[in-house]
C-alpha cells in the first residue's frame, strides 16, 4: 500500500477493572496521509464541514476552537496532498471575503464519512468476534461518531 493511500487506524479497547456499569469502548483514529502531512481527517472534515456552515475559514476555524493559522494549515496540506482545491475562496475587500467547499470537496468528505462509517462497523464486528464471552464484550458501549461530510447535511 503506497503512503499516500495509506489509512492509519488506532484501536484500543480498555479493561473494566472499577465497579459494575462502567463503560468499556472501543476507540479508534483513521486518517489519510502522505510523507508531508494528513490528507484526510475526521478533524479536517469537520472544519470543512464548519466553512460550509459560516461561509468562512475564519470563523469555522473559531468555531471548530483552533486558530485561523492552523486551520489554513489543515486546508492547504489536505489541497496539496489530494492534488484538488477544497475551497473556494472570495478575497476580502468592502462586501468581505469568504470561502465554500467545492464539489470536490464534498465529493471526498462525504466519502470519507461513509468509510470511517464502515470501519466503525467492521471493527465492531471484529471487536465481537475476537471477545466475544469475554468481560470486554460484555461491557462494550459502541457508538463512535464522526464529524459530517464537508458541505453535507
Amino acid at each position: 500500500m503506497s503512503a499516500a493511500t495509506a489509512c492509519t487506524a488506532f484501536a484500543d479497547a480498555a479493561c473494566d477493572t472499577g465497579p459494575a456499569g462502567r463503560a468499556i469502548r472501543l476507540t479508534h483514529r483513521i486518517w489519510i496521509e502522505d510523507e508531508r502531512a494528513k490528507a484526510l481527517s475526521p478533524d479536517a472534515c469537520a472544519l470543512l464541514s464548519c466553512v460550509a456552515a459560516t461561509g468562512s475559514l475564519r470563523q469555522a476555524a473559531f468555531h471548530s476552537g483552533i486558530s485561523y493559522s492552523k486551520a489554513r494549515h489543515l486546508a492547504a496540506d489536505a489541497e496539496a496532498c489530494l492534488g484538488l482545491q477544497l475551497l473556494d475562496r472570495r478575497i476580502g475587500g468592502s462586501h468581505g471575503g469568504g470561502s465554500a467547499p467545492t464539489a470536490a470537496c464534498r465529493d471526498i468528505g462525504q466519502r470519507f464519512a461513509a468509510f470511517l462509517q464502515d470501519a466503525d462497523d467492521r471493527l465492531r464486528e471484529l471487536f465481537e468476534e475476537h471477545f466475544a464471552g469475554t468481560v470486554l464484550a460484555a461491557g462494550l458501549h459502541t457508538g463512535v461518531t464522526h464529524p459530517s461530510p464537508a458541505g453535507g447535511e
